[in-house]
């Protein structure tokens, strides 16, 4: 992902987990400023699961059509590349179009992720549903202010 799409990095907080949520929601984080849906990154990419514990981290996204946190299975690094080091991927290589470029670093291909692109218009609004539900759930409760 672009660095100025990820607004922070935060470890594996405990999430909201509705009982009807897609596999690709690993939960709903509540924040004082709203509730964010955390997405499975590998789940995205079509790849094999981990295990999540107290420190796998959570890319909370900045900008796009609302808030949104990607669960992944490590941060690595935050890497600064001239654009020569980029290549274009082949159109319609990934679904939705969601890996916008690669490049090599180590002797391994490192795919670069467009943020808008990461969910299908269909599950950005199945994640707003379930996001308001939960929103209504907390507001249900005394004293609660989601």
């Amino acid at each position: 992902l672009p660095a100025e799409r990820v607004a922070r990095v935060v470890h594996l907080p405990e999430l909201a987990r509705p009982p009807a949520g897609p596999p690709l929601l690993a939960g709903f984080l509540v924040r004082a400023d709203g509730i964010v849906p955390v997405v499975r990154g590998a789940r995205i990419l079509g790849l094999g699961e981990t295990a999540t514990g107290l420190y796998t981290p959570l890319l909370l996204l900045a900008g796009g059509g609302g808030p949104l946190a990607l669960l992944v299975d490590a941060v690595d690094a935050v890497v600064h590349l001239d654009d020569g080091a980029l290549r274009p991927v082949v159109p319609g290589a990934t679904l939705n179009g969601c890996v916008a470029a690669e490049w090599s670093r180590q002797g391994a291909t490192v795919h670069l992720l467009d943020a808008d692109r990461l969910l299908l218009r269909q599950e950005e609004e199945r994640l707003r549903q379930l996001a308001e539900q939960v929103r209504r759930r907390l507001g249900d409760l005394p004293g609660g202010d989601a």
